[in-house]
Formats: structure tokens, sequence, C-alpha cells
């Protein structure tokens, strides 16, 4: 349909329409028109969609842990002065003083044979406590004395693994907080006689530890602190 005849149809149109409703026609259907054009209510949009958060909460997945290999963990661990601290049993050298005949130490190594008699057979008295020979020999460096004490290393601790490789909680202060917290477990082992004798640690023998590693600015690790947690009975001396 060309311009002429597209004109000729409107044109038919129009005559169509009563004269009374021709300034209708004219006035407000453009109106109408315009109105609806420019006053439509938008369209609404869907909403983006939000992507799931990448956090160990959501996902169930741990975050790897910066960490040596175990046997380096075991090395440091075996290596730190308190791993090697070993456990000691001490009694009074004094006779004199109260309670010493209850000691444990004191006990054990009488039980053993290592204390020479107090009283000799012309009735003096020693009123220190003095072990034989055979208790030097056999005890060896694990015997320290002096005028006032005697002190026997009966045990030292054993590495048995490490348990758990983790993050360490926020709660803690720097520079713990960014360290890598590393349980392990240990047990004690005697070294002697004396130490079998006590029997230190019947009830319970592998316990638990702590350590914090850390990179040195050499990118080498090392312990921060190291904690142990110690079950075993007490020979500090105590009745």
């Amino acid at each position: 349909m060309n311009r002429d005849e597209a004109q000729r149809h409107v044109r038919s149109a129009f005559d169509a329409i009563p004269p009374v409703l021709r300034p209708f026609v004219v006035l407000v259907v453009p109106a109408v028109i315009l109105h609806a054009m420019f006053m439509r209510t938008p369209e609404v949009l869907p909403a983006l969609r939000t992507l799931p958060a990448e956090t160990t909460a959501t996902t169930g997945t741990q975050a790897k842990v910066d960490a040596p290999s175990q046997e380096e963990i075991a090395t440091l661990i075996q290596q730190s002065e308190e791993f090697q601290a070993p456990k000691k049993a001490v009694c009074p050298r004094s006779l004199t003083e109260p309670g010493v005949r209850d000691n444990r130490l004191y006990t054990a190594l009488r039980h053993a044979g290592y204390v020479i008699p107090p009283a000799d057979r012309y009735g003096y008295t020693n009123p220190l406590v003095e072990l034989t020979p055979e208790a030097h020999y056999d005890l060896g460096g694990d015997l320290d004395e002096d005028l006032h004490t005697i002190t026997l290393v009966i045990g030292r601790k054993v590495f048995i693994a490490v348990d758990s490789i983790t993050a360490p909680p926020q709660l803690l202060a720097p520079p713990l907080r960014y360290a890598t917290r590393v349980g392990f477990s240990w047990r004690w082992a005697t070294t002697n006689k004396i130490g079998d004798f006590l029997a230190f640690d019947p009830r319970s023998p592998r316990m638990t530890g702590v350590a914090y590693l850390q990179r040195g600015s050499n990118s080498l690790w090392h312990i921060a602190q190291i904690d142990f947690h110690d079950t075993s009975t007490s020979y500090d001396g105590a009745m």
C-alpha cells in the first residue's frame, strides 16, 4: 500500500465517524495514546542472583594451613628446651628434717639398697643421707647431690605423634594468632630403676601437648610457644 492509498483509507474511516463524535476522536484519542506511552508502569527487572560466599562455614571445607611436614614438626618439638626437660624427684639431705623418712624418693633409694645406714656399729648417727658407691654407679648422670638435697632424674619425655595441625583461635593475641597450632601426644619413660620403682605415671601413659609454630625472617620454622599437659605425679619433695 502506497502513501496515497493509505490517506484514502484514513479519510474513508474518518468520514464514517458521525459528525458529533469527530471532535472527540481528534482531541481525546491522541491524548490517551500519549498517556499510555509515557505513564505506563515500568517493567520490574528480576533481582540479581547473590553469589555464595566462599567461606569454610558454608562450604564445609577447611582452609589449608601453612605448616612444615610432620617429620619436621616432630624434630622441632623434640629439640625444644621444654621437651628435653626431664622428670625429677627430690628429697632432703638432712635426716633431721621432719618427714624426710616418708619422702618418696628416700623410700625408693632405701628400697633399692642405695642408702648407707645412718647408724654404724659404734653408735654414731650420720645426720645426712649418704648414698652407696653402687648408687653413684647405677644412677650415673641422673644423680645430683648437694649439701641440702638429693635430686634424681627419673624420666624423660618420649614423642608419640602429631595429632592435629590447625590455625590458632582468633582470641589469641599476636603473634600467636598468626602461628600454626600443632597438637601432639607424648609420654614419660623412666630412665633408671628408681623411676621404675616409683612408677610415677601408671594411670595415664599418653599425654597431650600444644605447640605454636612460626616462620622466621629466613623462612625457617621455629617454636614460638609449647605447652605440655602433664598429669603425672610430682616428686619435687612433697610428702
